[in-house]
């Protein structure tokens, strides 16, 4: 987990996307009203994207794993193949 807050301008080193997005935020859970498990009154669209919520709280096991996510993990077997 980073040992600083994260801002909304804050990016992956690795890959460049928004690391204080939803997808990224303990409270993320698909399925739920909003895809979210606080209760946000109005949904945030890009759940990607960066953005200003409040209840933003970094996932820990997303930011301590250290593993490689299975998009980078699928972009990396297809390069190989095709590559």
């Amino acid at each position: 987990m980073p040992d600083r807050k994260i801002y909304r301008a804050d990016e992956c080193p690795n890959c460049g996307k928004a690391l204080r997005s939803c997808r990224n935020c303990q409270f993320y859970a698909p399925g739920k009203q909003y895809d979210c498990s606080e209760h946000i009154s109005e949904p945030v669209r890009d759940k990607e994207g960066a953005n200003y919520c409040d209840y933003f709280s970094p996932n820990r096991n997303i930011f301590s794993s250290g593993k490689v996510s299975r998009d980078d993990d699928a972009r990396d077997k297809f390069n190989k193949l095709f590559g």
